[in-house]
């Protein structure tokens, strides 16, 4: 007589694959926004040189300019006086200009948003298709032979 030994696995656990495919897409999305944040960041500004001991740094997205010198192992920067042609600014440019820099901040923040959005998009989309594939596999795998 031969004998038949059968071995039992636990059955596939559909709900921690996507688990655990969920914790893998989360740990990647975080990963990817946070050096996406630190691209955006260190592209604001411009170093140049001026003197020996002092640099300007230029922020693109404002167009501020701060005078910057080294006070110990400290960069220390002051924010330049605004150029207007030796004239003081009047109260509406003033307040256009404020206008102006928060309308370009909110495209910015709008446009960050899109992008950030449509990541996360296609993070639920290959999570689903995870879940799928597990759902399949689990289905195949108790189906009678």
């Amino acid at each position: 007589m031969i004998s038949t030994i059968r071995t039992t696995r636990p059955p596939f656990d559909s709900a921690r694959a996507a688990l655990v495919a969920f914790s893998i897409l989360a740990v990647a999305a975080v990963a990817t926004s946070a050096e996406a944040n630190e691209k955006t960041a260190a592209g604001d500004y411009e170093i140049v040189k001026a003197t020996a001991d002092k640099v300007w740094r230029l922020n693109r997205r404002t167009g501020e300019i701060a005078v910057c010198g080294m006070e110990g192992t400290r960069l220390v920067c002051a924010v330049a006086q605004e150029t207007t042609g030796g004239r003081p600014l009047s109260a509406e440019e003033l307040e256009t200009r404020r206008k102006l820099a928060a309308e370009a901040e909110q495209r910015r923040r709008e446009d960050e948003m899109k992008k950030d959005l449509a990541f996360m998009d296609r993070m639920i989309a290959l999570f689903r298709e995870f879940v799928k594939a597990a759902m399949e596999r689990e289905t195949a795998s108790t189906a009678p032979k």
